[in-house]
């Protein structure tokens, strides 16, 4: 469209919204001392809310009662440093500049991302700065190196499993008093059992641990084309893998909870939870072969190589010691709203550029706001923007867009068009183009442990060096090939499922 091109020829301009903290404070009857910031890699909000949804109970169950559930969660981006960095600093993937590519179409299996621009500053150094302890415990690589996403951390344990983070946590809850009991600790959780157990190398023997129970649980939880066919379906097999994996990241947030409980820090720690993107299981699978978008000639699986709302549409919850119930808000949200939230709940001072957070209870008196994403990991840069339900995507490079009616069509499957839409959308789109920074994000230096790390949960397949660190690719720069780098435990998505043996 004439009026899309235009802008991202004409701005690159980083828009100053400056935030009224008077408008966005919100009482409390409780000190918020601490914070516990968890993210559940690759969970798709329906497959989460599931269990609930199905009179299921579990050791989450309780707890749900006394959170604040936002039903209507979108993330920013689908897949992991742009939502990531989002969520740690406040800013639009196009403002901070991390997880963007060289090339008109993105390859994270053979290109290394930008990371977050170093004028950024990420809600763990603003806490480090007002005396806040600021640990984090992750079992993504991606935190540890430097895309911007550990700046503020003093120390970030890299482990592997979520039983290794549970434990991590606990122990850091027990050293809060010992340390010192005057001191606001914050802790970041981050977990990948979602992400990585249904495309590990080992995922015949997760399916084969599934009892029958498992397994008709997760097909009657489950709407998707994928498993019509049961279990012989290999995607369905997959998602079968993926519902136990979410189980899982339910129960170690209960555990979170309920040491917070035992530790007696409930009534003064603020906890929140996202998911980065969601996952997709042949969703808009003939969509996918159809358009053909995929560098890697995957189809209608995974993250990252699509807008639509199986990679979109995420889990948020907040547990504020303010709170004395739970309540689900219907209103859209975004995860481009955690981090004004979180500092606006420890009052703690934004910046200027930073959007109001609309988790707070006044959110609503904020006029309504689009909601964006964009950043794609596989295939041509596209544009999506959600406004109450009505939702368009934009692919930037053939100038295709289409839209569809959340309301009524849930599941995306049917196009609708009017040129009122069309001239809608193109100003929201125009407006996001607008808010882009004119600061040029580079690609930090990845080492070979680092990239086998990488590679051992499916990125960055196409890099090796065998003499030393990955020079990556800057933002006019060549894509960089490289051979498979051997022993890796994880084939991810870069085995197609319909090949699989």
């Amino acid at each position: 469209m004439k009026y899309k091109l235009a802008c991202l020829l004409l701005v690159l301009i980083l828009a100053a919204c400056k935030a009224n903290v008077e408008d966005t404070a919100e009482s409390t009857d409780k000190q918020i001392k601490h914070l516990v910031l968890i993210a559940i890699d690759t969970v798709r909000a329906d497959t989460f809310f599931a269990p609930d949804q199905h009179q299921y109970s579990d050791r989450l169950s309780p707890w749900l009662k006394k959170a604040r559930i936002y039903q209507q969660a979108q993330s920013v981006s689908p897949w992991t440093i742009p939502a990531v960095s989002t969520v740690l600093t406040g800013y639009f993937p196009n403002q901070h500049g991390a997880g963007r590519f060289p090339a008109e179409i993105a390859n994270l299996k053979l290109q290394t991302p930008t990371a977050i621009h170093a004028g950024v500053k990420t809600v763990a150094e603003r806490m480090t700065e007002q005396g806040f302890r600021s640990r984090a415990a992750s079992a993504h690589p991606w935190l540890s190196l430097k895309f911007g996403m550990q700046r503020g951390f003093k120390n970030i344990a890299q482990l592997k499993t979520r039983e290794e983070i549970d434990n991590w946590f606990e122990q850091y809850v027990i050293d809060w008093a010992e340390s010192n009991p005057d001191r606001r600790n914050f802790a970041y959780l981050h977990y990948m059992e979602a992400h990585n157990q249904h495309t590990s190398k080992k995922k015949k023997d997760y399916f084969s641990r599934l009892t029958p129970e498992q397994i008709q649980q997760g097909l009657d939880w489950n709407q998707l084309q994928a498993c019509k066919k049961g279990v012989k379906d290999k995607v369905c097999r997959r998602y079968l893998i993926y519902t136990q994996a979410v189980l899982g990241l339910r129960d170690s947030i209960a555990s979170t909870m309920e040491i917070l409980e035992e530790q007696g820090y409930l009534d003064d720690t603020l906890v929140v939870v996202y998911s980065d993107h969601g996952e997709e299981f042949h969703d808009h699978r003939r969509q996918a072969l159809k358009d053909n978008h995929d560098p890697r000639g995957i189809a209608g699986f995974g993250h990252g190589n699509s807008m639509y709302q199986e990679l979109l549409h995420v889990p948020v919850l907040v547990w504020n010691p303010a709170d004395k119930t739970g309540r689900l808000i219907e209103n859209p949200v975004s995860l481009i709203d955690i981090a004004p939230s979180i500092l606006n709940w420890l009052n703690i001072d934004i910046d200027a550029g930073i959007l109001p957070g609309m988790l707070l209870d006044n959110a609503e008196k904020h006029a309504e706001r689009a909601l964006y994403a964009s950043n794609m990991a596989y295939g041509p840069e596209q544009i999506a923007v959600r406004d109450g339900n009505s939702k368009s995507i934009w692919n930037t490079v053939n100038d295709e867009s289409r839209y569809f009616d959340l309301a009524i069509d849930p599941l995306e499957k049917n196009l609708i068009q009017s040129d009122e839409l069309v001239l809608h959308f193109d100003q929201l789109t125009g407006d996001y183009i607008n808010l882009a920074s004119t600061s040029i994000g580079l690609a930090p230096e990845i080492n070979k442990e680092q990239l086998q790390h990488l590679k051992a949960i499916g990125y960055l397949q196409g890099n090796d060096n065998d003499t030393g660190k990955i020079k990556p690719a800057e933002a006019n720069s060549e894509i960089i090939n490289f051979s498979d780098i051997s022993g890796s435990d994880s084939d991810d998505y870069t085995e197609a499922p319909d090949d699989e043996n």
